[in-house]
Order: C-alpha cells, then sequence, then structure tokens
C-alpha cells in the first residue's frame, strides 16, 4: 500500500514538509549516485546516497508513507552491505541502483497527485534482495560495465586511463522496454 494502514488521515502539513524533504534527499541522490558510479573507489559519494536513502526510509515511515519507506528500506540495505563490503560492486548492481534511483521520482509524484509508479517496483526490491543476500538477480547477470568507468578493486590500483573499447555501447536496463 501507498499509506501505511490506518494512515488515510495524514497531516496534510507533514506529508507536505516530507515532500519538501524527499525532493532534496532525491536530488542529494541524484548528485552524489553518479559520482560514485563513476569512480566507486568514492566511498563518501556512496555514504551520502545511502544516508539519503536512510532519511527517505525513516521520514516516510513516519508519516505513513509505507511504499516510498520499505522502497527506500530495500535500497538503504543493500547499501549498507556494499559499504560494509559485505557484498561486491558490479555492472549489474549498478544498473539495479541507477534504476531505483529512477524510480523515486515517480514515488513522489504519487504522494503528491496519486498517479502509480510506471516501473515495477517488486522487480527492484526483489533484485536489491537477491543482491543484498549476496547474489545476482537474472535481469541483471550480463550488464557490461559502461567504458571509461572506475570500479573497485580491492586487490590492485584501478586508474581511469585504462583503455577503452570504443565499440563498446551502453546497454539499455533490463526493466525497460
Amino acid at each position: 500500500p501507498v499509506l501505511r494502514a490506518g494512515a488515510d488521515r495524514i497531516d496534510p502539513e507533514l506529508l507536505e514538509i516530507f515532500i519538501e524533504e524527499a525532493r532534496e534527499e532525491i536530488a542529494a541522490i541524484n548528485r552524489h549516485f553518479p559520482v560514485w558510479a563513476e569512480n566507486q573507489l568514492d566511498e563518501e559519494a556512496l555514504i551520502t546516497v545511502r544516508r539519503s536513502f536512510h532519511t527517505l526510509k525513516g521520514s516516510g515511515r513516519m508519516v505513513g508513507a509505507a511504499q516510498m519507506g520499505e522502497y527506500a528500506w530495500s535500497i538503504e540495505n543493500l547499501l549498507n552491505r556494499v559499504i560494509n563490503k559485505t557484498v561486491e560492486s558490479s555492472p549489474g548492481l549498478t544498473r539495479l541502483l541507477g534504476d531505483a534511483i529512477d524510480v523515486l521520482p515517480q514515488l513522489l509524484e504519487q504522494l503528491e497527485v496519486g498517479t502509480i509508479p510506471a516501473a515495477n517496483l517488486e522487480v527492484i526490491v526483489e533484485s536489491a534482495a537477491v543482491f543484498a543476500g549476496g547474489g545476482v538477480p537474472d535481469a541483471y547477470q550480463f550488464v557490461q560495465p559502461l567504458p571509461g568507468k572506475v570500479a573497485a578493486a580491492p586487490e590492485e590500483s584501478v586508474t581511469a586511463d585504462a583503455p577503452v573499447d570504443e565499440n563498446a555501447t551502453a546497454e539499455a536496463s533490463p526493466l525497460t522496454d
């Protein structure tokens, strides 16, 4: 459900404050996620993204925005594992995070005007749980890294000067047509 059971009488003022805060957190995510996706050695950018999902989770739950709160929790949970290095980053995981972030404006619009998100939230939440459990969801198995990206490498130095395959093309997200 979009709203927590019994939350049909949400204080409109609290909801408006949450929506404004959510806009700010989504903007922060949109600023910091590309920094981390470009250089996965930048842990501070990833921590900022996780913190924003944590805020969306907590504030969403507080105002009764159940769907936003649970969705944000699923991504925060995954990000905690990436930060703690119990889950390794991969091109598929990065793509999932990008897909998850792309849905945030749809969830916000749902709270504002009631529009149902076009994205399949269930697939994203389930995929995040599979990654958090150490697996790789089928939809994200064969995602290739984008050229020029710096991936985290625990044992060796990685530079952005690595050779780039000029014939490589970016793949569409597994959740788009």
